[in-house]
């Protein structure tokens, strides 16, 4: 036996390294593929923002627990890119890769919030992806805020309509201020067409 299995080794070693590879994959794929789905309960991304661990856990962990979810059914995900600074604008196409990344969840209507910095919003706000703030906070509260406006516009660069309020800045809140490391600047915006949207108003008196 010992003499067949070192033949069969010598001549086919090849074909069973690949066999075995290709068993381990597909059990790979329907593992995956078997594991229960867990519902997405908010889902956030970072641009350019950095957080301690006490803040990203407030807003993953710590969310799911004020919305009462259960860690063995739902999540709540906090996605993060890196892109600007110093220099950010003479460097555009060496950041765009990480800079886009949002944008193509945001598409994929898998962003409800985001939370920038100054070169982040700028960059976004002509994406014209940002929820009017209207639609989320009443008169007075916008009154109290410190609010950015967009200005839509036509093809020809030309004003369409009137502008309306898209991010707050929220630098100085307890959040910004204990967990939100080196960022000069930090502003909330609601996606128009977030996945969780009518959830939104839950989020930002929590922050």
């Amino acid at each position: 036996w010992r003499d067949r299995i070192d033949h069969i080794w010598t001549y086919y070693k090849e074909i069973i390294l690949i066999g075995a590879v290709v068993i381990i994959l597909l059990a790979s794929i329907v593992g995956n593929a078997l594991k229960p789905r867990l519902e997405v309960r908010m889902s956030g991304y970072l641009a350019n923002i950095t957080l301690s661990e006490d803040g990203s856990a407030y807003l993953k962990e710590d969310y799911l627990s004020h919305l009462g979810g259960s860690a063995d059914s739902q999540t709540v995900i906090l996605n993060s890119t890196v892109f600007g600074g110093e220099g950010y604008l003479t460097s555009m196409e060496a950041n765009y890769n990480a800079a886009l990344a949002p944008v193509l969840q945001v598409t994929a209507q898998e962003v409800d919030y985001m939370l920038l910095d100054e070169v982040a919003l700028e960059f976004y706000m002509n994406k014209a992806f940002f929820m009017d703030l209207r639609q989320l906070l009443n008169e007075e509260e916008l009154k109290q805020l410190e609010l950015t406006y967009y200005q839509p516009v036509d093809i020809d660069e030309k004003p369409v309509g009137g502008s309306y309020p898209v991010a707050v800045d929220i630098t100085g809140t307890a959040f910004a201020q204990g967990c939100a490391k080196d960022a000069k600047k930090v502003y909330f915006v609601a996606v128009a067409n977030g996945p969780n949207k009518d959830d939104i108003r839950n989020l930002w008196e929590y922050l």
